[in-house]
């Protein structure tokens, strides 16, 4: 489904927040690409937006004794379409209908770190309107969409979006962790490449998964770029190209190269022929 990717162009805007009540927090980002009801929803859809190096919350349900920003992870992989089984819950987590088996987004997470105070539902009352003026703002400024981790519920209280996957301002960050009394070391989670000198090329990238990552990730950004430009069909070939893309009419064999520099997210240079 289309996305407002508002933060596209700003590599500040990095975090998302995984709401959820799974045992299994920092293993990975998972859900079905379609809901109980075969539609499409921007909190699935959203995770195939997750980088690697992006910084995903976790709002967990119980874990604190009450709904509560409990931990953060690293995104350390490419989206990968993979079946998933899932069950759809009520508003009091009981099982709605049978487990579905069907097409899923899972990004690979690592690094799981526990906040030593958790962020509740309690607490962040406390600085409620504060939280809404921001969102506010970006309102005002995504034109669109900002599919925000909370919601002014009743217009009296804070509550997590319902949904699986949102996204996180990076300007509520320090709000946030302010009311958490620390402040977690994000910068070790997503380490700034080494420059590369100049005229030098982009280097060989010794690490072969980080390698095929950045690769995978590439491609992704050149389907959504020729998405946007509204392509007929993109083809995902690999060999002897990368893809294939019907674009007004006339096909294009394109060869996509995948890229980290000084820039903190990679980057992919893309030739048509």
């Amino acid at each position: 489904m289309p996305i407002n990717n508002w933060w596209e162009s700003d590599d500040s805007e990095r975090y998302w927040m995984e709401i959820t009540d799974r045992q299994d927090l920092g293993a990975d980002l998972k859900a079905p690409q379609r809901d109980s009801r075969n539609k499409e929803t921007w909190s699935y859809t959203l995770v195939s937006y997750a980088q690697p190096g992006d910084v995903v919350f976790h709002w967990h349900k119980h874990f604190a004794g009450e709904p509560a920003l409990v931990g953060w992870s690293e995104v350390v992989g490419p989206l990968l379409e993979k079946p998933i089984t899932w069950q759809a819950k009520g508003a009091a987590g009981r099982a709605r209908r049978a487990p579905i088996t069907g097409p899923g987004w899972l990004v690979p997470l690592q690094n799981y770190t526990e906040f030593a105070t958790p962020l509740t539902r309690t607490a962040l009352q406390d600085r409620r309107q504060q939280i809404l003026d921001i969102l506010a703002d970006l309102e005002k400024r995504a034109d669109g969409p900002v599919y925000a981790p909370f919601q002014n519920y009743g217009g009296k209280e804070l509550r997590a979006q319902q949904g699986y996957l949102a996204k996180f301002p990076a300007a509520l960050v320090p709000v946030l962790l302010g009311i958490t009394h620390q402040t977690p070391d994000l910068a070790k989670a997503h380490k700034e490449p080494t420059p590369v000198p100049p005229n030098s090329g982009q280097g060989y990238i010794s690490d072969a998964a980080r390698r095929a990552a950045i690769e995978q990730y590439a491609v992704k950004l050149a389907r959504d770029h020729y998405t946007r430009l509204g392509a007929d069909q993109i083809e995902e070939l690999g060999k002897p190209y990368d893809l294939r893309v019907i674009l007004n009419d006339e096909e294009r064999h394109v060869e996509v190269k995948g890229a980290t520099g000084i820039v903190k997210r990679p980057r992919f240079d893309a030739a048509s022929f």
